[in-house]
């Protein structure tokens, strides 16, 4: 025989999944005298909210206990940002003629931040750039000092670069439109 509680429950279940795309595997629900007890784990905070307000939405249900708790992606968010930071700091040190002083890369709240010495603004850009196309479902706020070189630079340079063609063009455009 099927009781009331055991209908809700099931009810409870399956309206989560359904309407609130919450994964309710992780869920216990109890009624006991219209009272729903809610136990186990979600992924969001609004998914602890919804399951409430589906739990209480039910014909019978007098009070809902939500002791549902939020997942920890702490440990997991952590390694993702190390991975990344690792990644971003392997292709910054790998573009030829860049050399960048005191090169630091941060991963916060889903931002890369560049930061270090850069001996041109081109070379500042070019960074920049080059890790926003590597990572593009990251923000890169690049904060790259640009100090530039002098006959005692402190940035050695063997084989000295001139900046790429393109910088060199887009420059002599904007130069021309101010002369305008």
């Amino acid at each position: 025989m099927i009781t009331q509680d055991k209908l809700t429950k099931e009810t409870v279940m399956q309206t989560l999944k359904h309407y609130g795309g919450i994964d309710a595997s992780s869920i216990s629900v109890n009624k006991v005298q219209g009272i729903i007890f809610l136990k186990g784990t979600v992924r969001e905070k609004f998914e602890k909210a919804l399951a409430e307000q589906i739990a209480f939405s039910l014909p019978g249900v007098v009070e809902v206990v939500n002791d549902l708790s939020i997942e920890n992606k702490t440990a997991e968010k952590i390694s993702r940002d190390f991975d990344t930071k690792l990644e971003v700091m392997m292709k910054i040190n790998t573009i030829p003629h860049v050399t960048v002083l005191e090169p630091e890369v941060l991963v916060e709240n889903g931002t890369v931040i560049l930061q270090g010495i850069v001996n041109a603004f081109w070379k500042r850009t070019y960074l920049g750039n080059i890790v926003e196309s590597e990572f593009p479902d990251i923000y890169v706020d690049n904060q790259l000092t640009v100090v530039p070189a002098h006959e005692d630079s402190f940035l050695p340079e063997e084989n000295p670069v001139k900046e790429p063609e393109t910088f060199h063009q887009a420059r002599a455009g904007s130069q021309k439109k101010r002369c305008l």
